[in-house]
């Protein structure tokens, strides 16, 4: 890693071209000069204008560079498609209160929420909130609720309350698999803001990977996502999170604020340790993830676990 300025002209960038194309080695260039920083991007070296992302840069590359030896040097099956679905196969839903559990040691904070088994509970709890609530089916069997009708927003009143429980009570007693246990939630509703979707896996080749990206119910269309490896330091959040929409979405208007790029980067932080000390966690999505003026709260979660026995 080394200053690259202007005055050091092209040779300089040829030999670095060279040694980058070349050497087994770590290399990244750092100049405060775009416009070379620009140049050795075009020829295929690692180059920045910030010296702590340069720093950031070589640690992910050779800790990258330590577990691919380290893969190499190990006997290990070949991870085919049937083999990656049997994985998969091997883990199980963990239930709300589970998950919840979890993301909660980790720093994340969720609205409050209750736990009923009829419509009466669900018209006491949405008076113990005090407010326009959220209902929605709690299963294994249904993961992603929106798109079975599992969730249903903005009830205003008691009367409200109860058509959405019989609606959801129908809804489950249709989709629910011989034998499920289905259970209903009653949960605070939380104002509009900023939807982002956070979370991660562990891959069997390259460890536990965190991904953030935007978020809610149009996550899959949008698609705009960013990966690195876990444990995540704070600087390295925060880049991942600048990155996301070409960085408009800390930079305009209606973008985040330094309080809450601050909030979102512990959560990232947090997910990362929890991923990283927790070998029976298989995957994590939290979506959304919603920002607001008074902070970051999870609004709905899904933890799959490895299966034991």
């Amino acid at each position: 890693m080394g200053n690259v300025s202007r005055a050091q002209g092209t040779d300089l960038l040829d030999l670095l071209e060279e040694v980058g194309n070349s050497s087994s080695n770590v290399l990244v260039a750092h100049s405060h000069y775009p416009e070379i920083v620009t140049d050795l991007a075009s020829r295929g070296v690692r180059s920045t204008d910030d010296p702590e992302a340069a720093l950031e840069m070589v640690a992910v590359m050779s800790r990258f560079e330590t577990r691919r030896q380290e893969i190499l040097s190990e006997d290990h099956e070949v991870l085919t498609a049937s083999r990656l679905s049997a994985m998969a196969d091997d883990t199980h839903v963990a239930s709300s209160s589970e998950a919840r559990a979890l993301l909660e040691k980790a720093g994340v904070r969720f609205p409050s929420e209750f736990a009923v088994i009829d419509e009466d509970e669900a018209a006491l709890c949405w008076g113990k909130i005090g407010g326009p609530v959220a209902l929605k089916i709690d299963a294994d069997w249904m993961p992603h609720k929106t798109e079975h009708g599992g969730l249903i927003l903005g009830l205003n009143t008691e009367s409200d309350v109860r058509v959405a429980f019989e609606r959801l009570r129908s809804i489950a007693q249709t989709l629910a698999p011989d034998g499920a246990t289905t259970a209903f939630v009653v949960q605070e509703m939380i104002p509009p803001g900023i939807e982002l979707i956070c979370g991660g896996l562990r891959n069997p080749l390259f460890g536990p990977i965190i991904s953030v990206g935007v978020g809610g119910v149009l996550t899959e269309i949008i698609q705009l996502r960013g990966l690195t490896l876990a444990p995540v330091s704070s600087a390295e959040a925060r880049r991942l999170l600048c990155r996301l929409a070409d960085g408009r979405l800390v930079q305009s208007v209606r973008g985040l604020d330094e309080s809450q790029i601050e909030a979102v980067v512990e959560a990232i932080v947090g997910l990362g340790d929890l991923l990283s000390a927790h070998d029976d966690i298989a995957e994590i999505e939290v979506n959304p993830l919603i920002v607001t003026a008074s902070g970051v709260v999870a609004v709905d979660a899904l933890v799959s676990l490895a299966s034991t026995g």
